[in-house]
């Protein structure tokens, strides 16, 4: 009962903490909808991330016998693939928004 009880609270932590953060331009409503869909959302990105995160570190000796040949970025093509956009997708994206920006 405790795990699911840290589990509960994990996942309102993840949906809730950081969508105050995010600023938009031109304030929009969220409906009920982009809220149950980010509790699940939020939670996968996360996953993924750590995933991801374990997958870059497997992957790093490939990457760098293949950082020896032009062009010399795949370390940062394959960070952001893998841990910064899931990071950006969990943490920074405002609640609604499924959109993916290059620029981050």
């Amino acid at each position: 009962m405790k795990a699911f009880l840290r589990s509960l609270f994990v996942v309102a932590l993840l949906t809730t903490s950081f969508a105050a953060v995010a600023e938009d331009k031109a304030p929009r409503t969220v409906s009920t909808y982009d809220v149950a869909l980010d509790v699940a959302l939020r939670p996968a990105s996360f996953i993924g991330m750590i995933v991801g995160t374990g997958l870059f570190v497997g992957l790093a000796p490939f990457t760098a016998i293949s950082q020896a040949f032009p062009p010399h970025d795949s370390f940062d093509k394959m960070a952001r693939l893998l841990i910064v956009q899931p990071a950006y997708y969990t943490f920074s994206r405002p609640v609604g928004d499924y959109t993916h920006p290059s620029d981050y």
